[in-house]
């Protein structure tokens, strides 16, 4: 079943239901994990890598957290990049480390909001003439979101997932295919 936003669920703003989840800091322990916005592919959540602070030779200042953040890039929002971690580590100062209150939002249901193209258009204004386009943070946590209860949200998440898991299927049935078409093509020319 399709779930579909009701009118009845509540907008809040992202205020309400999380919170910078980081301190500041130009103390950098190189064997912690860190990341920034090129750690994270564009649209789907995807962490690309994960690296190790002294790998990337970070200096600060960053973001430490610890625990399960939701990483949201500030700069070129549009690019929309945003991942979830559950680690102890550092993220560039150009990120957001976000602490959702888990009596109010589950993180995944969080996440799968602010990728969607609703979220994109709503921030949309605040850096559309920006020289250098981010979104800071009273600008973001102004944002509203829709709050359905915590067991709907879950239901979303759930949904998403499945939906998902259908579309990485299809994409290693297309990745065999191609390998069986450029085999059967080198036969060919091989004679």
């Amino acid at each position: 079943p399709c779930i579909t936003v009701k009118p009845e669920w509540p907008m809040v703003e992202l205020r309400e239901v999380c919170e910078i989840g980081g301190r500041i800091t130009t103390e950098i322990d190189g064997a912690l994990p860190s990341f920034g916005a090129d750690s994270i592919e564009s649209n789907t959540g995807q962490l690309l890598k994960i690296e190790t602070a002294a790998v990337q030779n970070v200096r600060g200042p960053v973001y430490e957290y610890e625990g399960e953040r939701l990483l949201y890039s500030k700069i070129r929002p549009y690019l929309n990049k945003l991942t979830i971690v559950n680690m102890h580590g550092y993220c560039s100062s150009d990120m957001y480390p976000l602490l959702q209150d888990p009596d109010k939002v589950d993180i995944r249901y969080l996440a799968t909001y602010m990728l969607s193209d609703a979220f994109n258009k709503s921030i949309k204004g605040y850096y559309e003439r920006a020289s250098i386009p981010k979104i800071n943070q009273a600008q973001l946590f102004g944002t509203k979101v829709p709050l359905p209860p915590l067991d709907v949200q879950r239901l979303i998440v759930a949904e998403i997932e499945a939906e998902q898991a259908l579309v990485n299927m299809n994409k290693e049935l297309i990745t065999r295919f191609e390998a069986k078409i450029k085999a059967a093509i080198d036969r060919v020319w091989a004679s």
